[in-house]
């Protein structure tokens, strides 16, 4: 039994040196785009991890090509941070003022100390535009993009054929429907093949490791269930995946989140990383979990209220039943209408694929609505 489950065991010290000796180390989608997240200094520091392993980093296709659809928008997000950062301080400070001025009079605050901090505001709001052009530039002049060019120049992998995507596709159906990781986590929030990237990328290092016949360690911010699994307080890859890679490319395989993997670059490559630069990784990496929960929450929450109203017309009022449908065609996006079909197939198929509810186009003598398209 114990050589069969040998590589399932969590590598103790001696093995995780060696790893990080032999392995070629591969980053996600979202290590690259924290690169735009980071301040200067941290930023300075990954990217000098990186160049120190430069002949031993790589990333998978799809990697490269999430990286690229997705670089122009993250930019202009960050854009209008600096804006509304600067909107929002202004406008508080504004309705202080009024309402200090309303009263004529403040028991504690005089105006004249709105004032000072107006001037202070305006004299930072200098700074802070500075630095809001600097990352307006980066949309024609992305010099973290040139860096990352010349570090991967010959370290990306080669797309997969449509023949062997289209066989992708149809595996991760199954494998969501039956939630075997990676990647189906996914499928709540994300709309056609967009869904399967991380099952692409997945394969992508499966095939890699079978050609080189080297181990991979996998960088990656993901904190999702569909990769990771909790064990005392703390995240290990899973079982699974481990099992899966092993399986398919008799090589190990192992993950660190990027503020893992900069603080053990300096044990195992010999490298001087500024403290604050790992917790202002770890710190964005909880920030955008943070986000993406809150959005997700009220994509449900929408989606609830949007079955209520096709529930109760159903019910009440058929007639109006098709405008309604008409109506979500033109307001939802594509793909929040994938995901809401996907939602109400997961949380309502009992009540919504019964007399009332099936897959035929609309019908006004009998009622009946299909999907959204």
């Amino acid at each position: 039994m114990k050589n069969k489950f040998e590589h399932l065991k969590l590598p103790n010290e001696k093995e995780i040196k060696k790893l990080w000796e032999d392995c070629l180390f591969v980053f996600d989608t979202n290590i690259l785009l924290n690169l735009y997240r980071y301040s200067d200094k941290t930023k300075n520091d990954f990217l000098n991890i990186l160049k120190s392993i430069q002949d031993r980093i790589w990333i998978p296709y799809q990697v490269g090509f999430e990286y690229h659809n997705n670089r122009i928008d993250l930019i202009e997000g960050q854009v209008a941070k600096y804006d509304n950062f600067l909107k929002n301080i202004k406008s508080a400070l504004s309705k202080a003022k009024s309402e200090i001025t309303a009263k004529k009079s403040h028991p504690y605050i005089d105006i004249k100390l709105i004032d000072k901090i107006s001037k202070i505001i305006d004299k930072e709001s200098v700074k802070i535009l500075k630095e809001k052009i600097k990352v307006e530039k980066l949309i024609k002049n992305d010099l973290i993009e040139l860096k990352l060019n010349s570090l991967f120049e010959n370290n990306v992998g080669e797309q997969f054929s449509d023949k062997v995507l289209k066989e992708i596709l149809i595996e991760g159906e199954y494998r969501y429907n039956n939630k075997i990781p990676p990647g189906y986590e996914d499928l709540k929030n994300k709309s056609s093949i967009r869904k399967y990237g991380d099952l692409i990328i997945w394969f992508e290092m499966i095939e890699k490791s079978k050609l080189i016949k080297k181990p991979i360690l996998f960088v990656t911010d993901d904190l999702k269930e569909d990769w990771w699994k909790t064990s005392n307080k703390k995240k290990i890859p899973r079982s699974e995946l481990i099992q899966e890679f092993f399986q398919k490319s008799d090589q190990k395989y192992f993950m660190y989140h990027s503020d893992e993997f900069m603080t053990l670059s300096e044990k195992y490559l010999n490298q001087n990383i500024n403290p604050k630069s790992i917790e202002e990784a770890k710190d964005i990496r909880y920030d955008l979990k943070k986000l993406n929960d809150n959005i997700n929450a009220t994509k449900e929450f929408m989606y609830h209220e949007i079955y209520n109203q096709i529930r109760y017309l159903i019910e009440h009022n058929p007639l109006k039943l098709k405008q309604t449908i008409s109506n979500l065609n033109t307001i939802l996006p594509d793909s929040d209408r994938e995901m809401l079909l996907s939602f109400l197939e997961k949380n309502y198929k009992n009540d919504l694929t019964d007399d009332n509810f099936e897959k035929d186009d609309y019908d006004e003598d009998d009622s009946k609505v299909t999907s959204i398209e």
